[in-house]
């Protein structure tokens, strides 16, 4: 079903950051240790996880709250909550065009 999705979705799920623990147990970005650039989850991996997990929310909202409930105890959903939240919040854009992509992504 991965394949069959829109490519704002597809762009959604290939650009979620990963996220690991630090040395003194924070949340951070994981970097590639070569290049220091920024990794994202595997987007297909991700895809059935959200799929399964929250495929009986019905709302935006729904969706939010489950996400941020899911992502207390893992970094995946911490990482889709911060994602989600954004996108979110770029529905609200005083700019169309933004505000336009992200209803895209959230329809």
């Amino acid at each position: 079903m991965y394949d069959n999705a829109p490519a704002a979705v597809k762009f959604f799920f290939n650009t979620i950051p990963a996220y690991t623990y630090n040395s003194e147990g924070k949340v951070v970005l994981k970097k590639d240790p070569l290049t220091n650039l920024p990794q994202f989850v595997d987007p297909t991996i991700t895809w059935n996880i959200v799929l399964n997990d929250l495929h009986n929310c019905n709302s935006i909202l729904e969706l939010q709250q489950k996400v941020s409930k899911l992502a207390e105890n893992n970094l995946l959903y911490a990482s889709v909550r911060d994602k989600l939240n954004k996108v979110i919040t770029n529905s609200k854009s005083q700019d169309h065009k933004v505000a336009m992509d992200a209803e895209v992504l959230l329809t």
